[in-house]
């Protein structure tokens, strides 16, 4: 391979044109006298389509994402990586790591999660196992693609720190932590640019800010200028289409173009191509064991009363359409021609004897099976190119499980879907939540039928409708989508509000009992050169091997946020001492310029799920530089940063003087609460230091706020 400086020789300028443009619908272009050969890219997340009939459909990132399980996204990914190989794929156009802003998002199925923590880590080893054998990676969609209505022509609303702290902190783990070759750009506009038109999101974001090395490409046909998206930072406009050479030259001569531009964006595609000189490598695995176990580590059930597992010599009944033809992918581009599905009816045969039918006016049939298994759908399938209209199950299959239960009240629903639903009508002893599960969804399902314990957790709220999202009001717009509702996406709205949900982020059940006996902490802070650490003590109860789902989330006045996840294995009545980790990237916010740790106070919670905690403890995380107050500071600023006892210092006599025009004035200042009573504390702690000189006419001096500011800051 020749040295990257030496790529673009023997290139003319029409050659160099040529190379940030595809040829076809998924090639480079190539120059064979230059050594230059073309390489082929092709969708998708779940399964390679060019694979046609013989690929194979791994679980969608919506149910892969219940694993919580890095090494479980890592064999998916290999594999996808492994039939690339197979079949001549370069590139393949995947993971999709936007986050699930709304619950009706059509490609919600094509996503892992509407938390960053916990999509960032999944697609970081997603990415690391595609590209272990030498098959390219292409992180999408580059930014803020959270909805399919209008995805071509909206414009994403949101401010800076929205959105460097909710929709591109997974983009930033994974270019840092996987080195994907590629980043895809989206649709959208985000605040008033096109994404492959924005030099700030491409070179100050990518390139700069993120570190980024590798090919920034453009969704097929988003390129609506060329010379301003090649400008901007987009090396690679796929498909390609018109040529474009004479415009392209006439802006190079007028300026309207830079050369170097040109020139890093060839250098950029070519190094791509180089890289495949060598092909990838094809190696045989054992698909339909490896994505077998995925599923059956990703199912979530959500309720279990008594009906699982299934008991060998039981008669089990079965209803629905989908047992015989399961939904196994959602549609778009996404969705791949493939035939080899296991059928979960003809499985249950084989183990089992079975009654089936999927005719409501004979479900008398099942009066005398000992359980039965209802399969059903979403009322709207997830698909690229729209949202869904609803979050409900499919009107029939609601209608079904509930007249079964009346007959039998060993009924389980094992639902098939792309994205959160509303279980609330639903009236059954058992609920299964398989999402979409690829080839081997049957296999996986049976497993768990059969007795090994589930141990998926939701990546996603499930709330009680559609209209209690956060962005329910401001989704699915034609022109302008506000992201009005700033940081609280997903579970962090839910907690913050305390709204009722169906079933929670984090939530699954199990069939072992497992306990919790400790938490402990190696130390109490956070700080720029270390992250946080400790142990937890955890049992497993039962007479059955089970895995469980750790999560550690961090939890302030003003929001919760998942900072630590793992999946330990637990046999039969084992007590275990896991360590955990927790690096202080986690802790970060975007500052303006970087992701910093704030000043700030709060639990680590060792939890169930989102909504509900086991053991807490505090922590403190300690900024590298000390944030400054100023004059403009709140009372409240103070407080955080520096707490009550400088406060009682400085500002005691002022703050008697401006709540009761009274310096002698003396308050119950608490390092918990800060003022007992509580108008104190409300009307001290918003107080702008500022207003402390006005509302003492002047007792409280301008002189003596700024020597006060001055002080205090020169303390840390």
């Amino acid at each position: 391979m020749k040295r990257t400086d030496d790529n673009l020789k023997g290139l003319t300028t029409e050659d160099k044109i040529k190379f940030t443009s595809g040829e076809e619908s998924w090639y480079t272009h190539e120059k064979a006298e230059s050594g230059i050969a073309k390489i082929t890219m092709h969708d998708g997340p779940h399964g390679v389509k060019v694979g046609a009939k013989d690929a194979v459909i791994i679980p969608n990132l919506c149910l892969l994402a219940c694993s919580f399980d890095r090494e479980n996204a890592f064999k998916a990914g290999e594999i996808l990586g492994n039939d690339c190989a197979k079949y001549g794929v370069d590139v393949l156009l995947a993971p999709g790591i936007n986050i699930k802003r709304t619950p009706v998002g059509g490609r919600n199925f094509e996503y892992f999660s509407e938390d960053g923590c916990l999509s960032g880590e999944l697609a970081a080893s997603y990415v690391k196992g595609v590209q272990k054998n030498g098959t390219s990676a292409t992180v999408k969609h580059f930014c803020c693609n959270n909805q399919d209505n209008y995805r071509m022509s909206g414009d994403s609303v949101v401010s800076e720190k929205e959105l460097f702290d909710t929709y591109l902190k997974q983009f930033y783990k994974v270019i840092k932590t996987a080195s994907p070759d590629c980043v895809m750009t989206s649709y959208n506009k985000i605040n008033g640019e096109k994404s492959n038109e924005s030099c700030f999101l491409q070179k100050e974001v990518l390139r700069k800010k993120f570190g980024f090395k590798g090919v920034i490409m453009s969704d097929w046909g988003a390129v609506t200028y060329k010379i301003a998206a090649l400008e901007a930072g987009c090396d690679l406009e796929m498909p390609g289409g018109a040529d474009q050479t004479k415009e392209l030259k006439a802006a190079l001569k007028n300026g309207a173009l830079n050369e170097d531009r040109l020139n890093e964006a060839a250098k950029n595609v070519i190094r791509l191509i180089k890289k495949h000189e060598t092909k990838s490598l094809y190696t045989a695995l054992d698909e339909r064991e490896i994505l077998s176990d995925i599923v059956s580590e990703s199912i979530v059930m959500l309720k279990n009363d008594g009906v699982l597992p299934l008991k060998n010599g039981e008669k089990i009944g079965v209803f629905g359409k989908t047992a015989l033809n399961p939904v196994i992918q959602g549609g778009g581009c996404a969705q791949v021609a493939a035939e080899r599905t296991s059928i979960p009816l003809d499985l249950l045969k084989a183990g089992f004897e079975v009654v089936y039918t999927s005719d409501l006016s004979e479900i008398f049939a099942f009066l005398s099976c000992d359980k039965v298994l209802v399969f059903a759908e979403a009322d709207s399938h997830n698909s690229e190119g729209y949202d869904r209209k609803n979050i409900c199950v499919r009107k029939g299959d609601i209608e079904a499980a509930n007249e079964i239960a009346k007959i039998n009240k060993n009924t389980c629903l094992i639902m098939q879907n792309g994205g959160a639903v509303d279980f609330s009508p639903v009236n059954a002893g058992a609920i299964l939540e398989c999402y979409y599960g690829g080839t081997y969804f049957a296999d996986g399902l049976m497993k768990i039928l059969k007795g090994k314990s589930p141990s998926g957790r939701l990546a996603e709220t499930f709330p009680l409708c559609a209209e209690n999202a956060p962005s329910y009001l401001s989704s699915g717009e034609k022109e302008k989508i506000v992201y009005a509702e700033g940081d609280f996406v997903g579970y962090k709205y839910y907690c913050k509000k305390k709204i009722p949900v169906g079933y929670p982020f984090g939530y699954g059940l199990s069939y072992a009992e497992i306990r919790y006996n400790s938490f402990k902490l190696n130390g109490n802070t956070v700080t720029a050169k270390s992250g946080i650490s400790g142990e937890i003590e955890i049992e497993n109860l039962s007479e059955i091997p089970a895995k469980e789902v750790i999560q550690i989330y961090f939890s302030t006045e003003e929001t919760k946020k998942l900072v630590y996840f793992d999946k330990v294995a637990l046999q039969p009545k084992e007590k275990k001492t896991v360590s955990f980790a927790i690096d202080n990237f986690e802790f970060t916010k975007y500052d303006g310029k970087k992701y910093s740790l704030p000043r700030e106070k709060g639990e680590l919670v060792l939890a169930k799920d989102a909504l509900n905690g086991f053991f807490s403890e505090k922590i403190e995380i300690i900024p590298e530089k000390p944030i400054k107050i100023t004059e403009n500071s709140l009372i409240e600023d103070v407080y955080r940063l520096y707490g009550t006892a400088v406060v009682k210092k400085y500002f005691e006599q002022a703050l008697g003087l401006a709540v009761y025009a009274d310096p002698n004035r003396k308050f119950a200042f608490n390092d918990e609460n800060f003022l007992q009573d509580d108008f104190e504390r409300s009307v001290c702690l918003m107080m702008p230091l500022k207003n402390l000189v006005s509302f003492s006419l002047g007792r409280f001096s301008a002189a003596d706020l700024k020597n006060a500011v001055k002080e205090i800051n020169s303390t840390k």
